[in-house]
């Protein structure tokens, strides 16, 4: 028997966050699944916190520093701790 995992575009994904049936869960899409991601403890936040303060001042206006947004990608939307993105 071969086991085959439902893929997920975007859309979809979006589809199902916005309907609440994930409800309170932390899901992010990875490569068209879904993936259950841990809570935040809080010295993980605490440092993430920290370092987003600290990048913030270093890439003042040569990068667009986010903490903990979600990045749309082709099939992905990771919610990365730190992301550093280029500027238009």
């Amino acid at each position: 028997m071969v086991v085959q995992t439902a893929r997920f575009s975007i859309e979809e994904y979006h589809q199902i966050v916005a309907s609440g049936a994930l409800g309170s869960r932390c899901i992010e899409l990875l490569d068209g699944e879904l993936i259950e991601v841990s809570p935040e403890p809080p010295y993980h936040a605490n440092r993430n916190n920290r370092l987003f303060k600290y990048f913030l001042t270093q890439f003042d206006g040569l990068a667009d520093v986010r903490s903990a947004h979600p990045i749309t990608l082709m099939n992905s939307e990771p919610q990365p701790d730190i992301a550093l993105a280029r500027l238009p």
